[in-house]
């Protein structure tokens, strides 16, 4: 993903999680808001969910997710929060949940 379809500042997250629509699953909160041009994703993993290597693994696991479900020129906007109950070490899992959250929200992949 490049850093242009990046969501970085917090007001944004904010913003994006108090005026979108959001689903929860067991280990994923998935916020979605129509955007303006092109998408961005922002993922954001709390020190709840362990050390920094396990929260760049939660991170590039979720990127890598997000990256092969959303097209880069759908106007939305995708916060994607791991809860503490995330479990890097199941990938597949992971996946199908966040490809079934992103189906509930009306986002084609």
């Amino acid at each position: 993903m490049k850093k242009g379809n990046r969501i970085l500042r917090h007001e944004e997250f904010v913003e994006i999680e108090r005026k979108g629509r959001s689903i929860k699953t067991p280990s994923l909160l998935v916020f979605l808001r129509e955007g303006e041009s092109k998408a961005r994703v922002g993922i954001s993993v709390s020190k709840k969910n362990g050390n920094a290597v396990r929260r760049n693994k939660i991170k590039r696991q979720l990127r890598a997710i997000v990256d092969g479900a959303v097209s880069a020129d759908s106007p939305i906007d995708l916060v994607v929060v791991a809860r503490r109950s995330y479990e890097p070490s199941s990938f597949a899992e992971a996946k199908e949940e966040l490809l079934a959250a992103l189906g509930k929200l009306g986002v084609q992949h």
